[in-house]
């Protein structure tokens, strides 16, 4: 009994160590997302398709140009923005400040084209209001991860 035991205190990990490195595979190469800045974004629901859309007249011009410079400027700052990546020395602190003030920026592009969104809205006709009521979000670009729907 002695001797069994023994063989088996003495073996047991070795035989245990020898199944587990036959079944080792090395982890899957780190897979690498690069994105390039543009300079423009053409969507379907653009700011010119909305224009079109709305059949903006002389006298609404003024505060079309306002809504429309408003989103051109929110991609701008976006595009103009580098990767917010670590540098070496730079504290987590100061990391996630730099991340806050970005996001701060544009937010406060964002409430401009809110304000400027609801100048050019009170100054459009119902049937106007109404298109832009379907289609007017759609022109302010969304800058962000959407993941893709699951298909069934």
């Amino acid at each position: 009994m002695r001797k069994a035991l023994w063989l088996s205190l003495l073996l047991l990990p070795r035989l245990a160590a020898a199944q587990a490195t036959t079944g080792y595979a090395p982890p899957p190469p780190a897979q690498v997302i690069v994105f390039e800045n543009t300079a423009t974004v053409h969507f379907d629901e653009s700011v010119a398709n909305l224009q079109e859309r709305l059949h903006i007249t002389a006298s609404q011009q003024t505060e079309w140009v306002g809504f429309a410079r408003s989103v051109d400027a929110y991609s701008r700052l976006f595009f103009a923005e580098q990767p917010q990546s670590a540098t070496p020395g730079e504290t987590a602190a100061a990391q996630l400040e730099r991340m806050n003030h970005r996001m701060a920026l544009r937010m406060a592009a964002l409430r401009q084209i809110e304000a400027r969104g609801k100048a050019l809205y009170a100054v459009l006709s119902p049937s106007q209001q109404q298109d832009a009521d379907r289609y007017l979000l759609a022109s302010v670009p969304v800058f962000g991860f959407l993941p893709p729907l699951p298909t069934r």
